[in-house]
């Protein structure tokens, strides 16, 4: 039975070999979780299966299995198998902020070698003690997320997650991991198909890696060596499965006799094992080589492949690294006491080995887990986002009918009311009494203080803006290869005449100079060139004054809505200042990586503008995008009935025509990350990459760890 405010709590792991699902609740406010039901149905897909086949072949067993126990929860927190996504771990200099999101852009586009649009990206950034903060960049290809969605469809279920088996067997083993001090911590889960490693160090991740080699071939390999089917060698694993790490390559399996299948199956395993330990080793050595490496403390050991006797001591011998088999149970902060009533025989071997995923997807719903990500196709999120605000909208159309109502009948009264005391007004002004004297001269008055006010107001706009200017150049101002000569500046207008020690150092002064808030229009228009003492240029740009009421107003509600925003300019284009007859708005964003974020960022940019209330009768709008390097990619120039259609619905943002930068000489100089004072070659540690058997992307160390299935 529910609590109060408690709601189902379901996840899904389809793993190759078996199927598991687990069925609990969410307390309150999400401060606890409780599995208390584990459901587990072989898929029955063959080696000889394509990665599609079983992707369909999972999804009708899920259906069977929901069937079968009455599971009346729809919505799903999924793991997706990690062969099938692509991981990078990433150092880059410790920014905050808009620079910190762009950094990781940027690193994206480097680092994933498959078209962006083509995939779903999600990443989390770990803080540490040094210069620079460690980032955990995933990616997954957006047709094998659809075809994930499809099989829940087919069985009725709708996913509030998406994760990755190898992050949810991070967030499973993190309060174990946390405690370990310093000491780096490895774990493999050695499942039917696939080996997953993971690298660990004070609760972070430091290396992930998907291997081909696990349990299945190890079946195989009975299959072909004493003449059994798959199903009766995957029996005899299960059965009398063993490890010995005194057997090499050269021990006979026929010293054991016809008479001993279960000595014979232990010297098979222990030499086809060995293929998986050589694995799990050169992953690790990988990782220890490495300039921020080091040696491995201990390594865990979990999945269906790890309840196989003696396969601690077996792969401590072969990799002289403490090894021992993990229960993701230990320090779980999820309550499994339902579990322990359960009558399942086999229920503490799936809970000790081959529950991790799913204790994974329970303890990120409550805890402290770090890695949260989520791979929802965009037409999933904003289905959500939308039933979210679903109840708001729906109050929002009562109150506007009963608004409306009120309207219609009070309106004409105002209407009638307001001539009324329209003439009487014009009547006493156009008079020749004292009265209709005083209320002109009133008028005049009101003018010139009026005049008086707007000139105040011109004033605190300027107020401090020189100052405040100069003491931000002088901080973003990069030493060692530049100097000033000369500096002038008004409260519009700024000239700095500079002196370089070669050409090459114009390029890092203007991308400093760009992170000063309030320079606008920058340009490098003269350039001398002085031989061997270097070069002469000047810089000048614009200064903006004081933000006004409404653009302040404006970059609050951006940055309320979470838009990153590059820079945010408001001009009063007013015929009369002060009327708010019509403002010009522009608003600089990083380009997205997909065509269709970056039509849902121009709409939540535009509702933003809208819902921030300006008071303008009027507005344009431009949406400028940029690449990490600040050239811009493209633009929309909108005017009030377009910006109208677009909140309203009646148009889409695809409709509208994204116009081309001009080409500039400025926009073909090469800036580069070498600019920004960074490597060109990018951050972070590069790696091997192979593709998986099912089209997805695999993580490998050197070019033979190619990822399969």
């Amino acid at each position: 039975m529910l609590g109060l405010g408690s709601k189902t709590l379901l996840v899904v792991d389809p793993g190759r070999h078996t199927l598991k699902v687990g069925v609990g609740t969410i307390g309150a406010r999400g401060k606890s979780a409780r599995l208390q039901a584990v459901h587990t149905a072989p898929t029955g897909a063959t080696l000889q299966m394509t990665p599609d086949q079983v992707i369909e072949r999972q999804g009708e067993v899920l259906k069977d299995l929901i069937k079968k126990h009455s599971i009346k929860a729809r919505h799903v927190s999924f793991s997706i198998p990690g062969r099938a996504s692509f991981v990078r771990q990433l150092k880059i200099p410790r920014v905050s902020g808009d620079r910190l999101q762009r950094l990781i852009q940027y690193e994206a586009r480097q680092q994933i070698p498959f078209p962006l649009e083509d995939i779903i990206l999600d990443s989390h950034v770990f803080d540490s003690d040094g210069p620079e903060l460690g980032v955990t960049l995933v990616a997954v290809r957006r047709t094998i997320i659809d075809q994930y969605c499809a099989s829940l469809k087919v069985s009725g279920l709708v996913p509030d997650v998406l994760d990755v088996t190898t992050l949810s067997l991070f967030d499973a083993y993190y309060p174990q991991l946390k405690s370990e001090n310093e000491e780096v911590i490895a774990i493999a889960d050695i499942g039917a198909s696939t080996t997953d490693i993971i690298v660990c160090k004070s609760g972070r991740v430091e290396f992930i890696r998907t291997a081909p080699q696990a349990g299945d071939q190890l079946t195989k390999v009975l299959s072909d060596q004493m003449g059994l089917s798959m199903d009766e060698a995957e029996q005899l694993k299960i059965n009398s499965g063993e490890l010995d790490s005194t057997i090499d390559r050269r021990t006979d399996p026929l010293a054991y006799g016809e008479g001993d299948p279960a000595g014979r199956a232990r010297v098979f395993l222990s030499k086809a094992f060995d293929a998986i330990a050589n694995e799990i080793r050169r992953t690790l050595d990988f990782y220890v080589s490495q300039p921020d490496g080091e040696p491995i403390g201990k390594l865990l050991l979990t999945g269906g492949t790890a309840r196989l006797r003696g396969i601690d001591s077996f792969i401590q011998n072969r990799l002289g690294i403490a090894c021992e088999v993990g229960s993701p149970m230990n320090g779980t902060l999820v309550n499994v006491d339902s579990l322990a009533r359960n009558p399942n025989p086999d229920l503490e071997e799936i809970l000790s080995t081959t529950s991790a995923v799913l204790l994974g997807q329970c303890q990120r719903s409550i805890s402290d887990v770090p890695l949260r990500m989520n791979f929802l196709p965009p037409p999933i999120v904003h289905l959500k986002d939308f039933q979210k605000r679903r109840p708001l909208l729906a109050l929002e159309a009562v109150g506007i009918a009963v608004l409306i109502g009120f309207s219609v009948v009070t309106m004409g009264q105002t209407i009638k009311a307001y001539q009324q005391a329209t003439n009487k007004l014009q009547a006493n002004i156009d008079g020749e009494g004292d009265t209709a004297k005083e209320i002109r001269d009133l008028i005049t008055s009101t003018r010139k203080i009026e005049e008086r006010v707007d000139y105040l107001r011109e004033i605190g706009l300027t107020r401090g803006v020189i100052s405040q200017t100069m003491s931000e150049v002088a901080e973003k101002l990069p030493l060692g290869r530049t100097w000033v000569d000369s500096v002038d500046v008004d409260t519009t207008d700024i000239k700095l005449n500079m002196r370089g020690d070669g050409e090459d150092a114009i390029n890092p002064f203007k991308e400093q100079m760009k992170e000063v808030s309030r320079l606008r229009e920058m340009s490098v228009p003269e350039v001398e060139r002085l031989g061997s003492e270097g070069v002469k240029f000047l810089m000048s740009a614009k200064v903006e004054k004081n933000p006004s009421i409404e653009l302040s107003r404006l970059r609050e509600k951006l940055d309320a809505s979470k838009i990153v925003a590059l820079d945010v300019t408001l001009e009063d284009h007013s015929d009369e200042p002060g009327t708010k007859q019509k403002a010009a708005i522009k608003v600089v964003v990083i380009e997205p990586f997909e065509v269709t974020e970056r039509n849902d960022l121009t709409l939540k940019i535009l509702r933003s503008i809208d819902e921030a209330q300006l008071g303008f009768e009027q507005k344009s709008v431009s949406i400028v995008f940029q690449n990490n390097k600040r050239k811009e990619t493209g633009r929309y120039d909108l005017e009030q009935e377009e910006i109208q259609a677009l909140i309203q619905g009646k148009m889409e943002v695809k409709d509208l025509t994204l116009k081309a930068p001009e080409v500039t000489e400025e926009a073909t100089e090469g800036t580069g990350m070498e600019g920004m004072g960074m490597d060109a070659s990018g951050m972070g540690a590069g790696m091997g990459m192979g593709m998986g058997m099912d089209g997805g992307m695999g993580m490998g160390g050197p070019a033979p760890m190619g990822d399969g299935d």
